[in-house]
């Protein structure tokens, strides 16, 4: 959300002073303990398929109360009453209100409720998903209500933007028999049990020193309650800040490195990398030790991300890669790298023995993390690499990556034979893992690399990389058809059969261009990020025009559906050396860049951390939709060395970022590992943003 907020919350499981009391008396301290703990659970919001009364939209169960939100107001039902008769029940309604609101839920949660009442099949309701929070949308004009909390509180923010009238908000109470504010500025409603308490509100504007306080409280007209605003600035820009949800590390008591990581649809976090740790961290999974000198790792992380779904090493008797992780709909996953074991583990391959010294390979999961689907080796005598992987809506999975060998195996090709040292190839798989649809080299006289690749809901797939080739396969209509230096970047887009070019296109200036990241969106814009020298790369529209200095800078470039033309594209960097690894983007289309930078002067924005900490810091970055401008940027690192390799986004705009770090002060939050493990750690971190725009309005219940 990126407006200004009224903030309230209700922490109805203990507003009623002689159930407490009553309740203390006889209460066990295990009782006690289960109850704290229960009251920092998150908040689910089930949607009413039939288990509630039809006017209810979304229901919520607390400590001691029970939720409903319908279409023009929130029921509050207190204690557990065998009918509601005997409840404590409080209406609140938004006077005036907006009765057409759309409402929806926001951030689904992992599991799932069912019912199963009674002996009529039609009337059980089963694989309900619940949600974080519940938004109804233009509730007033201008104006967001969004309900949330945990099992003790319900909170709700009023997201109020530029030029909306905070003073529209009505709330009307009904069930309450009294209205009050006490000396502390507390709305108090009095009950038959006690009484509900609504915090004072607490009124605060962003200005260039900070925070500044606006005076504020609450007004009552009858059951009518509103809010009493002192004078602020209408004009002032919002300002949107990234906040740590969570930030873990994860590795053991030697080198680990997190190099991929997938967001799933509920908001858990798929992460592959590599680790030499004997005593990574392991749960649920038969993989429980380390097969090689080095191992990848998959690892899929609670929502939270303080615990483990499930953890596994998967390699042989060599050395193990994983470069690129990805998830199907299904949440079944693949993982691309290298491996050098002769032993590496096959289940219905395509290629069931090493063939080279070093292989590509692909290997799919079970949703669980539980068992291999399929796994096979993919090369020939030379040597090949897995640098990207996706996979379709029919679940079929496509590789890239590089190979030096002349008998690399190719399938309806678009370019059947290596062209110089070193080619790029991509490679679409059965859905059964166990052949091939089509493989195909790509690449020119010199030296060829693909790092990244995404297909389209149709199936046509995307890769880029870099190339020193002249003669590097472009098309003549592209964004630039030329080699512009040593070596440049370049975006290919094949056709659905993928044995014909739909558009090719280097990217680059004079000195050293390579794309390591790429994303697409629903129009097939593709988005690119990597590190470039050069002081004349292309730039449309730019964040930043001027390359910033040092080594490299990083860049971010949306090339539009044909191929044809820049969308934006901007340098991103300072002094030091800058480099963008991985990219996302949100459904606004907002562009999040991660990677690492030495620079102590790059580019900054509402940071998280505003200094360079060691002499590489991972960065975090979110670009606009017109790529004109930085929404934030920060660092995210400790003393020693960390970087950024993947980057995810959820479906609220919530960043997930995956590298290594060798800082044991790098910061974390609501950690599954608190400690550093050993040389090198892994590291996911969870970034949301908060919303101080024209004005804050907090306020709670009690």
């Amino acid at each position: 959300m990126n407006n200004p907020i009224l903030r309230a919350s209700l922490c109805a499981a203990l507003v009623c002073a002689s159930l407490q009391a009553a309740g203390a008396a006889d209460a066990s301290a295990t009782r006690q303990q289960v109850l704290g703990q229960y009251a920092n659970l998150p908040m689910r919001f089930e949607p009413n398929v039939g288990q509630s009364d039809a006017a209810v939209r979304f229901l919520a169960r607390g400590n001691g109360y029970t939720l409903f939100l319908t279409q023009s107001e929130s029921v509050i039902v207190l204690g557990k009453p065998a009918s509601a008769a005997q409840a404590d029940v409080v209406r609140m309604r938004l006077a005036g209100a907006n009765a057409a609101s759309r409402v929806e839920g926001l951030e689904p949660l992992s599991g799932i409720t069912n019912y199963f009442l009674g002996n009529d099949p039609a009337q059980w309701h089963t694989d309900i998903v619940s949600f974080a929070k519940v938004r109804y949308s233009e509730i007033y004009a201008g104006i967001d209500l969004v309900y949330y909390g945990s099992g003790r509180d319900i909170e709700y923010d009023f997201v109020v933007r530029p030029g909306a009238d905070p003073a529209s908000i009505r709330l009307s109470f009904a069930g309450a028999k009294g209205l009050s504010v006490n000396p502390a500025g507390e709305l108090v409603l009095a009950v038959a049990g006690g009484e509900l308490r609504q915090k004072a509100p607490v009124i605060y504007q962003q200005g260039p020193a900070g925070p500044a306080l606006v005076a504020g409280s609450y007004t009552i007209a009858g059951n009518q309650v509103s809010f009493a605003i002192g004078a602020y600035d209408h004009s002032r820009p919002l300002v949107i800040d990234p906040v740590l949800v969570y930030s873990t590390y994860l590795g053991g008591s030697s080198s680990d490195q997190a190099t991929s990581i997938h967001v799933g649809p509920t908001g858990d976090a798929y992460v592959a990398g590599i680790t030499s740790s004997t005593n990574f961290p392991i749960q649920g999974t038969p993989a429980s030790t380390n097969g090689g000198s080095q191992d990848l790792f998959v690892t899929k992380m609670s929502l939270a991300g303080d615990s483990l779904t499930y953890s596994t090493y998967i390699g042989g008797v060599g050395t193990e890669v994983a470069n690129d992780i990805a998830v199907s709909g299904a949440g079944t996953v693949y993982i691309t790298g290298s491996t050098t074991s002769i032993n590496y583990p096959v289940v219905t391959p395509t290629i069931a023995a090493q063939v080279g010294g070093t292989d590509a390979f692909l290997t799919k999961l079970t949703s669980a993390g539980n068992a291999i689907v399929y796994s096979t080796y993919w090369g020939s005598t030379g040597f090949e690499e897995g640098t990207a992987v996706t996979v379709d809506p029919a679940d079929n999975a496509y590789i890239a990556g590089n190979t030096s060998a002349p008998n690399f195996p190719t399938q309806t090709p678009f370019q059947a034979a290596l062209a110089g040292g070193m080619d790029g190839f991509m490679t679409k798989f059965s859905v059964a893992g166990n052949s091939v649809v089509y493989s195909t080299y790509l690449g020119g006289a010199g030296d060829d690399r693909v790092f990244d690749m995404a297909v389209a809901d149709d199936a046509a797939v995307f890769v880029v990389g870099s190339s020193t080739s002249a003669n590097f396969p472009t098309t003549s209509a592209s964004v630039q058809p030329a080699l512009g230096g040593g070596r440049d970047g370049f975006l290919t887009h094949f056709s659905l059969a993928g044995n014909a070019l739909l558009y090719s296109t280097f990217i680059g200036g004079s000195g050293t261009d390579e794309v390591f990241g790429m994303i697409i969106d629903a129009p097939m814009n593709a988005y690119l990020t990597g590190r470039t020298t050069s002081p004349n790369f292309p730039r449309m529209t730019p964040a930043q025009l001027i390359y910033g200095g040092g080594a490299n800078d990083a860049f971010v470039a949306k090339v539009n559906p044909p191929g044809t033309a820049l969308v934006y594209s901007t340098y991103l960097g300072g002094a030091g050396d800058d480099q963008g690894q991985g990219i996302a983007i949100d459904g606004a289309r907002n562009a999040f860049v991660t990677g690492s930078t030495t620079s102590a002067n790059f580019p900054l924005q509402a940071p998280l951390q505003a200094s360079l900490s060691g002499p590489s810091d991972a960065f975090v970055s979110k670009l606009n939709l017109a790529g004109t401008a930085l929404i934030y940027s920060t660092y995210i690192g400790g003393a020693t060395a960390d970087e950024g390799f993947g980057i995810g986004v959820d479906l609220v705009g919530s960043a997930y970022v995956a590298g290594f770090t060798e800082s044991d002060n790098f910061p974390r939050v609501h950690a599954f590992q608190a400690a550093f493990g050993g040389v090198r750690d892994a590291f996911v971190s969870k970034l949301a943003e908060t919303n101080d725009a024209d004005f804050i309005f907090a306020n709670g219940f009690e």
